[in-house]
């Protein structure tokens, strides 16, 4: 055979760079392919991710909301200082509903200062003063009966003996009749 005329090299040549290319966008196609599947793969997995915190977050916030639910079902009493209390139970007595005794808690917004100690509470809890018309409130012990209580606790380690809570109030306070009065223990105990 003779040696190649230059278009047979012409055509070898283009037939070779033909195979290279086909060889080369075959091998980028192949990388672009595994290039998105490894981007689906870790879409999917953080897909997965965020449906899990999605479940965790809904389980949480459905415990939450039970939660929320009982506190309003039953909510718990607010503590008021006894002269709000008293001054709450003679407003009642007066004939006053709920909207009624507000009002008289707030009248003095925008004058000068309160005027009596449901004003006064009103004006440092508004809330808890609602609350506690709407739900029921208790009543705060006295300082008195705190102090008692500790005295209580530190004397006889918890123990409520009737002749002791007599004999330590009437020691804490000085006055026999204010410490059965405060505790209303029977006077014909014999002691």
């Amino acid at each position: 055979m003779s040696d190649p005329t230059p278009p047979d090299y012409f055509l070898q040549g283009v037939r070779m760079s033909l195979n290279m290319n086909q060889q080369t966008f075959h091998r980028k196609t192949v990388w672009l392919l595994m290039q998105m599947i490894d981007q689906l793969q870790h879409d999917i997995k953080v897909s997965n991710e965020d449906e899990e915190l999605a479940i965790a977050n809904a389980d949480r916030l459905d415990n939450e909301n039970v939660a929320l639910r009982k506190r309003l079902e039953n909510p718990p009493k607010v503590t008021l200082p006894a002269e709000v209390a008293k001054e709450i139970r003679d407003l009642q007595a007066a004939g006053l509903d709920v909207p009624g005794i507000l009002g008289s808690a707030f009248w003095y917004v925008g004058r000068t200062i309160p005027t009596s100690d449901l004003q006064h509470f009103a004006s440092l809890y508004p809330f808890d003063l609602t609350r506690a018309l709407e739900f029921g409130y208790e009543i705060e012990p006295s300082p008195e009966e705190k102090l008692f209580q500790q005295y209580l606790e530190l004397r006889n380690g918890g123990k409520h003996d009737k002749a002791d809570l007599l004999e330590g109030a009437t020691e804490l306070l000085g006055h026999k009749e204010l410490a059965e009065r405060m505790y209303q223990i029977p006077r014909d105990l014999p002691f």
